[in-house]
């Protein structure tokens, strides 16, 4: 009874991974846009969602009575994920499919070895191999070789998010909504699902595993995939194109070069000089002010101007900007006249931070304390 129980259960979840990531993934194709490029996101859901099919056809006994649905090629492990690595490049504005098109080749090949198993192999080689325990090990490898696949890219996802926050906050003084962070915990909900996923098929591997242990994993795997594909989805629906312009990519290249001849170049004097022009124009209360614009102010090339900030101040442009602008807050606050008439939103917006949660990590990373309890201690 216990067993026909997490069998109708795990069905469920199977049915509405299934038809969750079908429909949500149709939604976003429909509504994909130059503004919100959901497309490729679509085509994760839509591929992933698929997977499950297997899972539900499994579950209501439809391959025990006829195992050659158990070859469908309706696996996409190898191709969901290289879908969403994509997804990531074209919010950043990077994708070119020309050039990226071989990260779907791997997802292609499954899908051409899975037709080849339909279509030509005999039906009793598919009954022989579906019921044949010691065949099993064919499939528990396919399965951890995918999960090991999908690690690697969502790896690759990670160092591809790390990238565009060093450029952004090397071009940007407000980041808030360039960084993707939105993405981050949903990415690290999948590695630690894949990660769990793999220990098991290993145990399975090695170890005999009572049936009722193993539905209960399937059932936790598959409930947080379900949870995440659905977070997934949210984020995609809300995230718009992010415009890299070519001027943050060349910031960037300018701070990975070897800096050499520092003091030659008078990167002392020139410090001296930006942090004057700073203090003189209070340019950092400009909400999208970016290194461009301080490079116009003290008429210093923005490649070199990244430079010396990244070498007299071992920071990016994002975080040398708010450390002004945290600053500049500080001498408002220690004006109790002036404190009386403004709140600390009014505040954090008139010395530039873009959003009032920025001014309070910001002040908390440089002062050690929040902006309340600091305004406290003035009183």
């Amino acid at each position: 009874m216990e067993n026909i129980s997490l069998l109708k259960i795990s069905d469920l979840i199977s049915l509405a991974c299934l038809v969750q990531g079908l429909l949500l993934g149709v939604f976003l194709v429909a509504r994909s846009s130059k503004k919100k490029p959901s497309f490729l996101m679509g085509c994760f859901l839509l591929t992933w969602g698929a997977s499950f099919i297997i899972h539900v056809l499994a579950n209501r006994g439809f391959t025990r009575e006829n195992p050659s649905l158990f070859y469908l090629p309706i696996r996409f492990y190898f191709l969901s994920f290289p879908l969403l690595y994509l997804y990531v490049k074209r919010l950043m504005g990077e994708l070119s499919f020309k050039k990226e098109y071989r990260h779907l080749i791997v997802g292609l090949i499954e899908f051409v070895f899975f037709s080849a198993l339909a279509i030509f192999l005999p039906k009793e080689l598919k009954v022989e191999w579906f019921q044949d325990p010691a065949k099993s090990i064919y499939f528990q490898s396919y399965y951890l070789t995918a999960n090991l696949f999908v690690i690697y890219y969502l790896l690759k996802i990670f160092r591809l998010l790390k990238e565009n926050e060093e450029r952004i906050c090397a071009y940007y003084s407000a980041v808030e909504q360039r960084l993707f962070s939105g993405i981050q915990p949903i990415l690290k909900g999948f590695l630690y699902l894949l990660v769990q996923s793999s220990l098991f098929l290993i145990a399975l591997m090695i170890f005999s595993t009572k049936i009722e242990f193993r539905f209960y994993i399937y059932l936790i795997l598959s409930f947080t995939d379900l949870v995440l594909t659905y977070w997934l989805a949210i984020f995609a629906t809300k995230q718009y194109f992010i415009q890299t312009e070519e001027k943050v990519l060349m910031v960037t290249k300018e701070i990975n070069q070897e800096i050499q001849k520092r003091y030659d170049d008078g990167f002392d004097e020139l410090f001296n000089d930006i942090i004057e022009a700073i203090a003189e124009t209070k340019c950092f209360k400009q909400k999208e002010f970016t290194i461009v614009d301080l490079s116009s102010i003290v008429d210093i090339h923005y490649g070199k101007l990244s430079r010396i900030i990244k070498y007299k101040t071992n920071s990016n442009f994002s975080t040398f900007i708010n450390k002004h602008r945290i600053e500049e807050a500080k001498r408002v606050m220690e004006n109790k006249a002036r404190m009386k008439g403004i709140t600390l939103e009014v505040l954090a917006s008139e010395v530039g931070f873009k959003a009032e949660s920025t001014f309070y990590n910001s002040f908390k990373k440089f002062e050690g304390t929040t902006p309340a309890k600091y305004s406290k201690k003035l009183s």
